[in-house]
């Protein structure tokens, strides 16, 4: 099976890895609990609208912000899946940090994916294209992310989905979205949907 697989929050800890950043650079003590739905990402880290391309452009500038904490299981299910199936990677990361999120894969799991698509490298005015439309132009049959918006569209466009549950993406799912909790559920239910197609 060809599958894509989102970076933050599935193979990268990156909200772990930004309040590494943030905490030590503005001396807070935020902790990944203090996120929900009834708050946006600035307002709960208090940052006024008009500081967040100025906090950002220092993130960018940052060692910590080029090498972020590995998802708790990721490497050795990727190492698994690698043989088994065509891995692709499909992120909403923004430019800043392309070849960076290159340079990080290739270290954490050498080898691993065949390609590494960049939704926002495809922005055009205020749209860019969904992991969905990216990932039916190179045959992905299975996407694996976090990001609730983005796999209801892969689900309406009939691809099956493994949604990694967390605290920003709760409500209701259609029947081809498997909530999964961590990456040895990725690869059992993988392994039912393999048996299932066979």
């Amino acid at each position: 099976m060809k599958i894509a697989i989102d970076i933050d929050e599935v193979l990268a800890d990156g909200l772990g890895s930004y309040l590494n950043y943030f905490n030590t650079t503005y001396g807070t003590q935020y902790r990944k609990e203090d996120f929900g739905p009834e708050k946006s990402f600035w307002e709960t880290l208090d940052v006024a609208p008009e500081r967040i391309a100025e906090v950002m452009e220092h993130y960018d500038d940052s060692p910590l912000s080029r090498d972020w904490y590995v998802w708790p299981g990721a490497q050795e299910g990727i190492a698994r899946l690698k043989d088994k199936h065509e891995l692709v990677v499909i992120s909403n990361r923004m430019p800043p940090r392309f070849e960076t999120s290159r340079v990080w894969l290739e270290k954490n799991f050498p080898g691993a994916f065949g390609e590494v698509y960049f939704t926002e490298s495809e922005r055009d005015g205020d749209v860019r294209p969904s992991k969905a439309e990216i990932g039916k132009r190179y045959g992905v049959e299975i996407l694996v992310d976090d990001n609730l918006r983005e796999a209801l569209l892969a689900a309406e466009d009939g691809m099956r989905v493994l949604l990694f549950n967390n605290a920003l993406n709760q409500g209701e799912v259609p029947s081809n979205v498997v909530r999964v909790k961590g990456w040895e559920e990725v690869e059992r239910v993988l392994e039912a949907m393999g048996e299932v197609r066979d």
